[in-house]
């Protein structure tokens, strides 16, 4: 017989569950309505959690590693063999950390946004699970991972910035800010386009079609949920990131 579940629909064929779980993970980048329609039934968490987490795992091992080279080349030549033995050691460890901490910073932060994201469906609609909620968090979480990807590529071939206390800062190379680089005279608004680009607005997106797919509500409910919720995370992520360049001090160009 056919297949007759219409075009982008995601094929369970033959595939398990935890199979298509996992290929949701990259056919929600491409179909989200069909793929959260697909997945509405079961709330996995399993397949995006492992998927997200090595991502992520590998993303913090590339940050050691661009760490690394800016100390060996922030030292080279300089007559401190005891100091640079030291900071090689911290790093290794600081690596292990990384590999370890990996996949339980990425549940905690799932958790965390999917509260907030859950809280304001609740109060509108009963049926609104946090399990449902936390797995539409999930599986929109991987264009945040492939952007970060995308400024860690750019980070290793042109060099991180640094402090004037040569410690190492990583820019985003794909936000609104690497683009409109005259807003940097203003820290607000400079921090503000930091934590703006196209992989930030694709992941809230698809929060809006996870909201729509996974409760059957309309386009207006779902972005009215997605939106405010986003746009608290994106002020706080703001006043960070503007606490924490003040404290380190003016950057450099790398």
């Amino acid at each position: 017989m056919p297949d007759v579940r219409g075009p982008g629909r995601p094929s369970e064929g033959g595939t398990s569950a935890f199979g298509r779980d996992l290929g949701a993970t990259w056919n929600v980048l491409f179909f989200p309505g069909a793929t959260f329609r697909e997945i509405r039934s079961r709330r996995p968490l399993l397949a995006p959690w492992l998927v997200v987490s090595v991502l992520t795992m590998f993303l913090a091992l590339g940050v050691l590693s661009i760490s690394q080279r800016a100390v060996v080349h922030l030292m080279d030549g300089a007559d401190a063999p005891a100091l640079a033995s030291d900071v090689q050691s911290s790093l290794g460890r600081m690596r292990l950390l990384s590999i370890a901490a990996s996949p339980v910073s990425v549940l905690l932060r799932w958790g965390v946004i999917a509260a907030v994201l859950w809280a304001p469906g609740a109060l509108l609609s009963g049926a609104v699970s946090y399990r449902g909620v936390l797995s539409i968090v999930a599986y929109s979480s991987l264009p945040g991972a492939l952007g970060k990807g995308v400024d860690l590529a750019v980070t290793w071939f042109r060099g991180p910035e640094f402090t004037s206390d040569m410690v190492p800062v990583f820019s985003s190379a794909t936000s609104l800010g690497a683009l409109i680089p005259e807003v940097g005279q203003n820290p607000w608004a400079a921090a503000a386009l930091e934590q703006l680009g196209f992989f930030t607005l694709w992941s809230v997106t698809l929060w809006v079609i996870g909201l729509r797919e996974s409760f059957r509500w309309g386009w207006a409910r779902s972005a009215g949920i997605a939106a405010p919720v986003w746009a608290c995370f994106w002020l706080v992520a703001t006043a960070l990131d503007v606490v924490g360049r003040s404290a380190l001090g003016p950057v450099l160009t790398g």
